[in-house]
């Protein structure tokens, strides 16, 4: 079969990388949230006008419900990989029902997993499309009995601090066992980067955490070499709960065991 992909997302400002094939559109370049989503989806409601499309699956977004709207009779599916994670509860609920609302005019719905579905409360069929990773061609580094975790992800909401002063109470009733060290990959707000420059610097943790900052492409890949065991640190709270950390699964992906918290 002879497949034409088209995708269409916002320019986050971050290096591009080969799309191969597929035909990669980021019209939206600067300006404040709104005008981003309304020049986005002006974007996207241009390209359907000018191409013939024999399905359009949409990465649930506020507002793509505007896309059924305006063209009824192209096949669509809904896809929806998250909740809302915002720190406040009742935000989240606020959200999660908006989201419940826009999902109405499609027909197809799929989501990442049958909890997530139910914690927004969607009644009606839809499919689901589960996370998965691409497998790495990877042999994963092995350094005798010393355990070198990595953490890839996003730090926001993360309380990654946490973890860490976790870690240095293990250090001090350990018997001065140092064979942990732990990397960190990643970005979120200036409050969370510095929560976890406050606790990387505690003294017990000098030259055991090393945070490295956002990485993509062949240098993430360096970082996943000379590790030897993955860290997927999610807080236990109903918000993270119906929807698997993607993470986990290159890790495993790439060959590794996991510390993992119990989401």
């Amino acid at each position: 079969a002879h497949f034409e992909v088209s995708y269409i997302g916002c320019d986050e400002r971050k290096p591009e990388r080969p799309a191969g094939k597929v035909r990669v559109l980021h019209p939206v370049k600067s300006g404040n949230a709104l005008l981003r989503n309304l020049c986005f989806f002006g974007a996207c409601i241009a390209e359907l006008r000018r191409n013939r499309y024999d399905v359009v699956f949409v990465c649930y977004t506020p507002l793509c419900s505007t896309l059924k709207l305006a063209f009824p009779r192209v096949p669509m599916i809904a896809d929806v990989r998250t909740g809302f994670v915002e720190r406040r509860e009742w935000i989240n609920r606020l959200l999660n029902a908006m989201m419940l609302a826009e999902l109405s005019p499609f027909r197809n719905v799929s989501f990442v997993s049958g909890e997530l579905a139910q914690r927004i409360g969607y009644k009606r069929t839809f499919v689901i499309i589960p996370v998965g990773s691409a497998r790495a061609d990877l042999s994963p580094y092995l350094p005798g009995d010393d355990i070198k975790l990595l953490y890839v992800g996003i730090l926001t909401g993360r309380k990654l601090d946490v973890f860490l002063r976790g870690l240095r109470q293990y250090f001090l009733g350990s018997d001065g066992n140092r064979k942990v060290h732990v990397t960190i990959v990643g970005y979120g707000s200036g409050d969370d980067e510095a929560a976890l420059r406050h606790a990387i610097g505690e003294p017990d943790l000098h030259g055991q955490v090393e945070f490295i900052g956002e990485l993509r492409g062949g240098a993430l890949e360096a970082v996943f070499q000379r590790c030897n065991a993955g860290l997927s640190y999610v807080p236990v709270l109903p918000k993270y709960d119906a929807q698997p950390p993607t993470k986990t699964f290159e890790y495993l992906m790439h060959g590794m065991p996991v510390l993992a918290t119990a989401t």
